[in-house]
């Protein structure tokens, strides 16, 4: 068994900041789901309707490729990062419930995997945008 590196106590104070917290990250999954859904429609419809409209150039067609890939991927981050976070929470609230130091202590993973997830989320960004650049440009 591993010895803590410190100690820490939760007042009702505390508890109910983490009860909050974890009530928030419920709100929080919704939008996501309503919002990044109706962003994944919109891109998707805006392609399918862009490429009726005729022959498209080749650059053209490129960028609605990337742009489509770009969409359900940022999509899928964005559940998949909230997810994390609820689970964090989640099992926050239940590790204090049960006065449990080792759950609660393992918590933290799903928040290190939600911060894994937004970290990959803006360098897919950073890449779809270089890629978008060079797209526009030639």
């Amino acid at each position: 068994m591993q010895e803590g590196i410190f100690r820490v106590e939760i007042n009702e104070t505390g508890y109910n900041w983490v009860r909050r917290f974890h009530s928030l990250t419920l709100i929080i999954l919704v939008f996501t789901f309503l919002v990044s859904g109706a962003t994944m429609i919109t891109g998707l419809f805006y392609v399918l309707k862009s490429g009726k409209s005729g022959v498209l150039m080749r650059s053209y067609r490129w960028r609605n490729l990337g742009y489509v890939c770009f969409v359900v991927f940022n999509f899928l981050l964005q559940v998949t990062q909230i997810i994390f976070y609820r689970r964090f929470a989640s099992k926050c609230v239940t590790a204090i419930d049960g006065s449990n130091a080792i759950l609660f202590n393992q918590s933290f993973r799903w928040l290190y995997l939600q911060s894994v997830c937004f970290l990959l989320q803006i360098l897919v960004s950073m890449m779809y945008f270089v890629f978008s650049y060079f797209v526009y440009r030639f």
